[in-house]
């Protein structure tokens, strides 16, 4: 029985992990595009997309321990970007990062002109010794938003793994009342 539930419990856990995730992309990601917005994660690459969907370096867990706990966190080796993302913090600036940098602020100069809000804001950059990152808690949104739902996904993966127990036992019942006859 236990194996079961458990079983079921991974199912909806699965099930409520997939909501989360693409409640998060669609609602709290922007594809693309130079300028952070507010309270969005701007994904160039669609790897923390990947993991927030269960990908590659997904940053979803499930793990059974006593008592039971099923987890969605932000932290693991792989996505210590998706972290500073969600929380928010300082990073350093690297030297891939500058050159970077010191060519976006070449590439707006020569395109927008200098003094332009883009080639302005680059050209901060280029000299800047560490970023600053707001927080934007995508899936603490995203689990507010699938809250509602996820009551109806575990009741409908323990009622069926309940569903299963309670059929053996009646059935043990019977063959046990037949036995007494």
């Amino acid at each position: 029985m236990l194996e079961e539930l458990r079983e079921s419990l991974a199912k909806a856990a699965d099930e409520i992990f997939d909501k989360i995730g693409d409640t998060a992309v669609s609602k709290y990601f922007v594809q693309g595009g130079d300028r952070a917005v507010p309270l969005k994660v701007t994904s160039r690459s669609g790897s923390l997309m990947q993991a927030v969907l269960g990908g590659v370096g997904g940053i979803r867990t499930v793990e059974f321990g006593d008592p039971v706990v099923l987890t969605y966190g932000v932290g693991s080796p792989q996505s210590s970007y998706a972290v500073l993302l969600h929380e928010g913090g300082v990073r350093s600036v690297t030297p891939l990062m500058r050159r970077f940098f010191w060519a976006k602020w070449h590439s707006t100069r020569t395109a927008t002109g200098t003094g332009s809000l883009e080639n302005e804001k680059w050209g901060r950059m280029r000299y800047s010794q560490k970023l600053i990152y707001q927080p934007r808690p995508f899936l603490e949104m995203a689990i507010n938003d699938v809250m509602p739902s996820m009551q109806e996904i575990l009741v409908k993966h323990t009622y069926q793994a309940l569903q299963i127990e309670i059929s053996k036992i009646i059935g043990k019942t019977k063959t046990l009342i037949g036995k007494i006859k």
